[in-house]
């Protein structure tokens, strides 16, 4: 390929680079107004919160919680067997 040809080719590169920029750049501000809506939205509500949602938040966060301390106690009790079937077998 000739200088001239690797130029063309260059600036097209170049050129399509830019369109791309302004469309992610585009892109980009149109998300960041979409997030500024919701971060409205979301704070408009904040005082209207939805009670039934949040009560099924604490319902299951307290679930988990009791799973994970359930959890906790099983692998303490197998851990405690463990370390006396090492103690027996010294």
């Amino acid at each position: 390929m000739s200088q001239s040809e690797d130029l063309e080719r260059l600036t097209e590169t170049i050129n399509r680079l830019i369109v791309r920029f302004r469309s992610v750049h585009t892109q980009r501000d149109e998300l960041a107004i979409r997030v500024s809506e919701l971060e409205s939205r979301l704070e408009n509500s904040v005082d209207s919160v939805d009670s039934d949602g949040y009560n099924k938040l604490r319902i299951h966060s307290a679930r988990l919680l009791r799973e994970r301390q359930e959890v906790k106690r099983r692998l303490s009790a197998v851990l405690d067997k463990l370390d006396s079937i090492k103690i027996e077998g010294k």
